[in-house]
């Protein structure tokens, strides 16, 4: 696991709608943010997405994370992966590539820990699906085939690359599983209820718990809950949830008071050592 910087933090100085500064706060800042701070890591999120930057901007972002040795978000090794355009399409990318690579219709998209595969979700006929795919682009293979309305699939990897853990619709909820890298042995992990939804699914390092959030209502899926989520702003909206691996004994642990979004992002595990 490695200290990164992400858009998110700094949403004041990029701007949102209703609220966009004079001066935003452009992706190649960003990086030059993370060479400051002394940070490997940096991820674009939806508010400086790098599928609206023009070729000029793109290549100037690569090139200072390939100088300063920078690399974005999601990727172990020298592969990462986003979600590349307006048409919604994952794509593989390497820092000292001039452009993207191995694009495939899907979002959200999750590198395995040997930068080999990215599981992501592929909105079908009905709704979103989990799929897989090397990160050149071939061996594209669907993995579960009852299509979520909801979205929010929000794959993640076991941190030894044993399983995928990810969210499917189930009893009229969002409820997390896991499966095997092939998504054989599906288990369904939580018991959230209907009208409720358990998503962003991430396991700690030990692979004894798993952090998620949980929200009473899926909002995203109606525009005015959507409007009212965001404006209010609560910070019990979507707190963090912990179980273990197992999905035994879930409970709250942050409700994040201290939240600087509700955008849904995944929960980051640290090692502590202590002596």
């Amino acid at each position: 696991m490695k200290l990164g910087i992400g858009t998110y933090a700094y949403m004041w100085s990029i701007g949102f709608p209703g609220a966009e500064p004079k001066a935003p706060m452009r992706a190649i800042d960003l990086v030059r943010k993370a060479h400051e701070f002394g940070l490997r890591v940096v991820q674009f999120g939806s508010n400086l997405a790098l599928y609206e930057l023009d070729p000029g901007e793109l290549d100037e972002v690569l090139s200072a994370c390939s100088e300063w040795g920078s690399r974005s978000a999601h990727a172990p090794g020298s592969t990462s992966a986003y979600s590349a355009s307006p048409t919604r399409e994952c794509a593989g990318l390497r820092p000292t590539a001039p452009a993207s690579r191995s694009s495939k219709p899907g979002v959200d998209p999750a590198v395995s820990r040997d930068g080999r595969t990215i599981v992501f979700a592929r909105n079908l006929t009905g709704g979103h699906c989990l799929f897989r795919m090397e990160t050149d682009g071939t061996g594209l293979r669907q993995l579960t085939h009852k299509e979520s309305p909801w979205a929010s699939v929000h794959a993640s990897w076991m941190p030894d690359g044993s399983g995928i853990l990810y969210a499917d619709c189930a009893d009229g909820a969002l409820e997390l599983f896991r499966c095997d890298p092939e998504g054989r042995g599906a288990v369904q992990l939580t018991h959230s209820g209907p009208g409720r939804a358990s998503t962003s699914p991430a396991a700690s390092p030990d692979m004894r718990w798993i952090a998620f959030r949980r929200c009473d209502e899926i909002f995203w899926r109606k525009p005015q809950a959507s409007e009212r989520a965001y404006r209010e702003s609560r910070a019990d909206k979507r707190p963090v949830w912990i179980m273990g691996i197992d999905g035994s004994d879930p409970r709250v642990i942050e409700p994040l008071h201290y939240q600087i979004s509700i955008d849904g992002g995944r929960r980051c595990w640290r090692r502590l050592l202590t002596r």
